[in-house]
């Protein structure tokens, strides 16, 4: 059985594990299961209160929404990346984010 799978199951059994969702989205999206891992992320995000450091989350999501061709969400989601990174003093993932909103095409 793949990791994909196991996570899956582990989710099965327990569906309001955010991690759980945050870990199967980090390996569809590592596999360019980039519709699949986005839906996870946002089981993830739905989760997680708005007060949480989930800016890595939104980071990944947008880069699942660029490459699905989805810009326009991909500039939402960066953004509030980019919130979430400042609320809890993240330069660096601030910086990371505000360097792929940049980069969309």
């Amino acid at each position: 059985m793949s990791r994909i799978e196991d996570i899956k199951e582990l989710l099965a059994e327990d569906p309001k594990d955010p991690d759980l969702h945050l870990m199967l989205g980090a390996e569809l999206r590592n596999a360019g299961r980039f519709a699949e891992a986005a839906e996870a992320l946002r089981g993830y995000l739905a989760l997680m209160p708005p007060t949480a450091d989930i800016g890595a989350a939104y980071r990944d999501l947008g880069i699942c929404q660029d490459r699905l061709g989805r810009k326009d969400d991909a500039r939402t989601i960066y953004r509030n990346g980019i919130e979430a990174a400042i609320r809890h003093h993240h330069m660096g993932l601030q910086n990371e984010i505000e360097d792929l909103l940049n980069h969309l095409t």
